[in-house]
C-alpha cells in the first residue's frame, strides 16, 4: 500500500494506492493546508495513519509547489513557514519507509506523460495555475525525458509594476497571474464566487500572455498543458489566452493549448507518478 500527497497553497490532498502495476485511488481525502509547518506535519501524520491502519506503507510520495533541494523544501512562496523544513526526513522517520518529494509541476508533467494528454508527446510545456504559478518543460532525449522545472512566477513582465509577497522586485508575473493575488485584490476568499465577467480575469490573461510568450520563445513547445484550480474551473480563460498569444507569437507556430483531463486531481496523479521511483 502506498500514499500519495499533493500539497497545495490552499488545500492538501491524500490518496491511498493499493498497487502500482495499475494504480487506482482506493481512498482520498482533502484538508485545508495549514500555514505553519508544525501544524501541517501533525495533520500529515494523522492522515497517513488513518489511511494505513494496520497495513504496511511501502512508500510515500509528496508533490508540492516549491523548490526542493537536498531533500528539503527550499522555497515555498505561499507557505513561507514551510521553507527549509525537513518534510521528507520527518515523514520517512515517522513511518520507517521510503519517501520521495518533488516539485508539483515536475510531478504532474510526468503524470500527463504516464497517464494523460502527453502520452504521445516528445516535447511539451506543463503549467499549473492555482494559488501560485509553476511550470515544467519536458523534452525527450533518446529513450529518456529531460524534466526542467521552471519558476515563471518570478519572471518580470512589468518593470514598473507592483510587488508580490516579500519580494522587492516589481512587476513579477506572480503579482498578476495567480489565485493568491486575485484573492488579495478582490478580498474574496473563495474565487468560486467571482464572476467570469470580472475585469480582473482580463488583466490576468494579459500578463499570462506576456509570460507564456516568453516561455514559448525560449522553448518552442508544440503543446502547452494546463492544470490548477484557476484554469480547470475557468475554461473560458483558455480561449482568451489563445487570443492574447496571437498578439505576440508572430514568427513561431502557436502551440496547441490543452487543459488536463485529471481536473482537481492533476497534482495528486503527479504524486502518484513519483511512486514509481521508489520501486
Amino acid at each position: 500500500m502506498y500514499i500519495a500527497i499533493d500539497v497545495g497553497g490552499t488545500k492538501t490532498a491524500f490518496a491511498k494506492i493499493d498497487k502500482l502495476d495499475k494504480p487506482t485511488i482506493s481512498g482520498k481525502e482533502t484538508i485545508s493546508t495549514p500555514q505553519t509547518y508544525d501544524e501541517a506535519i501533525v495533520k500529515i501524520y494523522s492522515q497517513i495513519e488513518k489511511f494505513s491502519k494496520w497495513q504496511k506503507v511501502e512508500g510515500i510520495s509528496i508533490a508540492l509547489p516549491g523548490s526542493v533541494s537536498n531533500e528539503k523544501i527550499e522555497l515555498l512562496t505561499n507557505l513561507p513557514d514551510w521553507n527549509h523544513k525537513p518534510l521528507l526526513e520527518d515523514v520517512s522517520k515517522k513511518f520507517k519507509t521510503k519517501v520521495i518529494m518533488r516539485n508539483d509541476a515536475v510531478a504532474t508533467a510526468r503524470a500527463e506523460r504516464y497517464f494523460g494528454l502527453a502520452k504521445n508527446e516528445n516535447r511539451y510545456l506543463y503549467c499549473i495555475i492555482g494559488t501560485g504559478f509553476g511550470a515544467t518543460y519536458v523534452h525527450r532525449v533518446g529513450d529518456k525525458f529531460l524534466e526542467l522545472p521552471l519558476e515563471p512566477e518570478y519572471m518580470i513582465v512589468n518593470s514598473h509594476g507592483t510587488h508580490r509577497n516579500h519580494f522587492h522586485t516589481p512587476g513579477l508575473l506572480g503579482a498578476y497571474a495567480t489565485g493568491a493575488v486575485i484573492q488579495e485584490k478582490t478580498g474574496i476568499h473563495s474565487l468560486a464566487s467571482l464572476e467570469d465577467s470580472d475585469p480582473i480575469w482580463d488583466e490576468m490573461v494579459q500578463y499570462l500572455g506576456i509570460g507564456l510568450n516568453n516561455l514559448i520563445t525560449l522553448f518552442k513547445p508544440p503543446v502547452i498543458i494546463f492544470s490548477g484550480g484557476i484554469i480547470v474551473h475557468r475554461k473560458f480563460l483558455l480561449k482568451l489566452l489563445r487570443m492574447e498569444l496571437a498578439k505576440y507569437v508572430e514568427y513561431l507556430p502557436q502551440p496547441n493549448l490543452k487543459i488536463t483531463e485529471f481536473g482537481d486531481d492533476a497534482s495528486l496523479y503527479g504524486a502518484i507518478s513519483l511512486l514509481y521511483e521508489l520501486q
